[in-house]
């Protein structure tokens, strides 16, 4: 099920997994897919942000930091 995160400055939405990819909605409007390096952490790691209502894009800019994340050239 993909996801809206209407509190989040960064964050507009993320699209459901598939294929061990991601499409992420940026507030600015745009949209890239992402490779999910570890689908099974990254989707554990997400489920407890959400839960703890911590910060999306920080999550987000930090798996991309980590190289847990990587954009999927189009």
């Amino acid at each position: 099920m993909s996801r809206s995160f209407p509190k989040s400055s960064a964050i507009s939405k993320m699209s459901d997994i598939t294929d061990d990819t991601v499409e992420i909605t940026w507030m600015t409007g745009n949209s890239y897919k992402y490779h999910i390096a570890d689908v099974a952490d990254y989707s554990k790691c997400l489920d407890e942000v959400v839960a703890s209502e911590a910060s999306i894009g920080s999550f987000v800019n930090s798996q991309i930091q980590q190289k847990k994340l990587s954009l999927v050239n189009a």
